[in-house]
């Protein structure tokens, strides 16, 4: 059992993991702590934050992985791009430790620099109406996505907990079915701030949500936390499938696989997409897939006899060019059906962008 599953037993307090909780407890507070007095010495020193002259909108969370935060900043880059706004995403590129921010191309970073999935998830969606950058320091890549491309609008991905760079807009994306997460925060949970630090958000953003009674909970349970931020909602809707060349295709029987944040919830986009899925095979998130993966991915589909193998676009990334030949695996685009709360959201940043250019 990999750190990965241990630590999903642990957060849901399954079997004798339950019992690593008054170990780790100690943990958990000192990670706690840390995170608040990184946010006191910026409040106390806001000049510390780097600013950019365009308007700069973060795309965060409170939690690990799985919240939807990237469909969000794709969702904003696509929208404002179409509006007319030179837009630019800013990612961390996960693949690299340290070294220059790369932009990134569809299928490649363009400079020999391994680039990852997420962000070259984003290169291809996006390219070419709206320019995706990656480094290791988002501050840097932030810099050089304005010197390159002169964006009215940067858009940092995954940028709530990223304090050294001013932001104009928060957003925060909590899932509609868990806001808090599930135990508490790491690694007692998959928390990873305390709650009340939603407090700061200029939007709340409810990914997944039902329209029932579990997003009213989730609103009642946010606004006690921020009562002023307005709420926009959205629910993951399944595209076309289709092949590894990008032709479209149609759903069947399959074996599926992922590496993401909550690979259960790629099994209901499945559903939702008229597939029948024969097995699922779970890997954690941003998973760099092996050869003994392969193999019992192939293994999997000629055991079930399932027509074909299925996997997310953020795992087509991930694999490349190699990978999608040898398992030649149909991919599910997904994208966001948002309320109409997104509206004002836009409206917010574009009276941003009018105020900065006056």
């Amino acid at each position: 059992m990999n750190l990965h599953r241990i630590h999903g037993r642990i957060a849901r307090r399954e079997g004798r993991c339950a019992y690593l909780v008054w170990l780790l407890a100690p943990l958990s507070w000192a990670w706690s702590a840390g995170n608040l007095a990184a946010r006191f010495l910026r409040d106390i020193h806001p000049s510390g934050a780097t600013r950019i002259p365009a308007v700069v909108v973060s795309v965060g969370n409170i939690e690990m992985g799985g919240v939807g935060k990237t469909p969000v900043t794709m969702w904003l880059g696509e929208r404002l791009s179409r509006m007319g706004i030179r837009t630019a995403i800013v990612a961390r590129n996960l693949a690299v430790s340290r070294g220059r921010p790369v932009a990134v191309l569809p299928g490649s970073s363009g400079g020999g620099v391994p680039v990852s999935d997420e962000a070259l998830m984003m290169g291809a969606r996006l390219h070419p109406r709206c320019r995706v950058f990656a480094g290791p320091d988002k501050t840097e890549t932030a810099l050089r996505a304005f010197r390159e491309t002169n964006p009215q609008v940067i858009v940092i991905d995954d940028g709530f907990q990223h304090l050294g760079l001013h932001r104009d807009l928060e957003v925060v994306v909590l899932n509609a079915r868990h806001p808090f997460g599930v135990g508490g925060i790491f690694p007692l949970g998959t928390l990873r701030e305390h709650p009340g630090v939603i407090s700061r958000a200029d939007f709340l953003w409810l990914n997944r949500a039902s329209s029932g009674a579990t997003e009213k909970l989730a609103r009642r349970l946010s606004a006690q936390r921020n009562w002023k931020a307005p709420f926009i909602a959205s629910t993951v809707v399944p595209q076309q499938p289709r092949e590894p060349d990008g032709t479209d295709a149609s759903p069947c029987r399959v074996v599926a696989f992922a590496g993401i944040g909550r690979p259960e919830s790629f099994r209901e986009t499945l559903l939702d997409a008229g597939f029948e899925v024969a097995d699922f095979l779970e890997f954690p998130d941003h998973w760099n897939y092996t050869a003994d993966d392969t193999a019992a991915l192939l293994l999997s589909l000629r055991n079930t006899r399932a027509e074909r193998l299925v996997t997310t676009e953020k795992d087509a990334a991930r694999l490349g060019r190699k990978g999608l030949r040898l398992l030649n695996p149909l991919v599910l685009p997904v994208t966001l059906s948002v309320d109409g709360a997104g509206e004002e959201l836009l409206g917010r940043i574009l009276d941003l962008v009018s105020e900065r250019e006056r």
